[in-house]
């Protein structure tokens, strides 16, 4: 799936950054009719970024009917772990906004 979003904004900050997250969730939500978006950028490996962000950062946003948060986490590990502790820390924010 294809989010779209502004060009300025991954130029600005890379594509992994709180403004991107913030973006990539508020556009979930509302291209999918839903109260709740959720988006998650980050570098999982095996290099930084090219804004230098280090391995394992990954950003979280939750977009809850008009509330947006972006979370930032520092995972440790291989790629595909970092990808799985970034989707469950991802479900466990959403079990946190709903409840």
């Amino acid at each position: 799936m294809v989010i779209y979003f502004s060009q300025n904004s991954v130029h600005e900050e890379g594509s992994v950054s709180k403004k991107v997250a913030c973006v990539l969730s508020k556009n979930v939500r509302k291209i999918f009719n839903t109260d709740i978006g959720i988006s998650i950028t980050g570098v999982a490996g095996p290099t930084r970024d090219e804004k230098n962000n280090p391995v394992g950062r990954v950003y979280i946003g939750i977009c809850f009917k008009r509330r947006v948060k972006v979370y930032m986490f520092n995972f440790k590990g291989t790629r595909n772990s970092i990808r799985k502790k970034a989707s469950l820390q991802a479900l466990k924010l959403i079990e946190e906004w709903i409840t």
